[in-house]
């Protein structure tokens, strides 16, 4: 018989920025019925999921809400109303176990879990431990947090990160999100040094939200250098987001705009698709202006697998992906010379090796039916911990 757990990924069901989130409700369903509770609906369509519940948000919560974020403190606690509709709901279903992605949302979660006595599982993502702990009431709140729940960090850095804020995590591990690398097949492609000595195009790709922290100025500015190089190359771009003009902008300064095309929003099919029509992905993190930045982006581990060539940089969780020559390219971030030259490199492939050795990287380490199974083991040995506790 299945185990009943409780999921908590905020308030929305669920963005698409969170395909992570559901591969894993997935991914483990085969020994637990994973249950989710949400105010607000996206993307139904996109994520069936039987077991998810809508709840009605009180206007003096979504006020109350407000206020918080107006204050800069970006954190709220739930209202007495939704406390009381989660716990109803655990108790009703038998719920066994609480799993809340984000720092933030464990938050909410831990006055549940502590009164109804359940274990508590957080993951801790990438602004919850870059952005939000520049509040000190966030940073004390984090530190009640980990003293009751397990804290599972989705790269080293977060790890380290956690650490530096001299929080010590009753209990902590390191789980990597995974790939689904059966959807993201190794396609053989042509060595690009072949390409270029036939003149073939060469196609550079992306795909991203259109953000500070995804780097894409820093990539137009390499890819200007690389068409000086080799101009029968193009960079495609897919993904949507509040840059998209000012990125449309700068292509005309740089006098690309011909080699460059926005895709806009794509379905993960047509993720697949890009990826099979191109040679080399870009992925150019950066630490952006309000702190913010990258867990470990799965979207170049997906890349990874269907063999391209992936530049990237040594951002947060990213080293934990690609080593520097081996897996890939990573320089520092801005870093648009050293960029540029590993650009340079990465045409004058005449092999297949690195393609091999990157997908083989993410089927051995990031491969997510074997992370998921991982994901299950680890709920399993929190309720069994919790009940001998009793």
């Amino acid at each position: 018989m299945r185990t009943n757990i409780l999921v908590y990924p905020g308030l929305k069901y669920l963005p698409r920025s969170c395909t992570f989130i559901y591969r894993q409700l997935l991914g483990v369903s085969e020994q637990f019925i994973p249950h989710v509770i949400y105010s607000h609906e996206e993307n139904m369509d996109i994520f069936p999921l039987k077991t998810v519940v809508k709840r009605k948000r009180p206007l003096i919560e979504k006020v109350k809400n407000r206020l918080f974020s107006e204050s800069g403190w970006n954190i709220s606690y739930l209202s007495c109303y939704e406390e009381k509709f989660i716990e109803d709901y655990i108790k009703k279903n038998n719920i066994k176990l609480i799993h809340a992605h984000f720092g933030h949302h464990g938050i909410k979660m831990l006055p549940i879990a502590r009164k109804l006595n359940i274990p508590l599982i957080v993951t801790l993502h990438g602004m919850d431990i870059t952005v939000y702990t520049k509040n000190k009431a966030y940073v004390k709140a984090l530190g009640k947090l980990a003293e009751y729940a397990l804290i599972i960090c989705v790269s080293k850095n977060i790890q380290r990160r956690l650490s530096l804020l001299s929080i010590k995590p009753n209990k902590d591990i390191l789980h990597y999100i995974g790939i689904p690398i059966e959807k993201f097949s190794y396609v053989k492609r042509t060595p690009l040094k072949i390409k270029m000595e036939r003149g073939d195009k060469i196609v550079f790709c992306q795909v991203s939200r259109l953000e500070e922290k995804k780097g894409i100025k820093y990539s137009l500015l390499a890819f200007a250098e690389v068409l000086k190089f080799y101009p029968n190359s193009e960079y495609r771009i897919a993904g949507d987001g509040t840059l998209l003009s000012e990125l449309r902008k700068f292509t005309k300064t740089l006098q690309i705009s011909h080699k460059v095309k926005f895709l806009g929003s794509v379905t993960s099919d047509e993720v697949v698709e890009l990826f099979a029509k191109s040679d080399v992905f870009l992925h150019h993190s950066i630490t952006a202006k309000n702190g913010d930045q990258e867990g470990l982006p799965t979207v170049i581990g997906e890349a990874m697998s269907t063999g391209l060539i992936v530049l990237s940089t040594n951002h947060s969780g990213i080293p934990d992906l690609i080593r520097d020559g081996q897996d890939g390219f990573l320089v520092d971030e801005k870093d648009v010379d050293t960029y540029v030259e590993r650009l340079k490199s990465a045409l004058n492939l005449s092999d297949f090796s690195m393609n091999v050795v990157a997908k083989e990287r993410v089927d051995d380490f990031f491969n997510l039916k074997k992370q998921n199974q991982l994901l299950s083991e680890i709920y399993l040995a929190e309720i069994s911990e919790y009940r001998g506790m009793k």
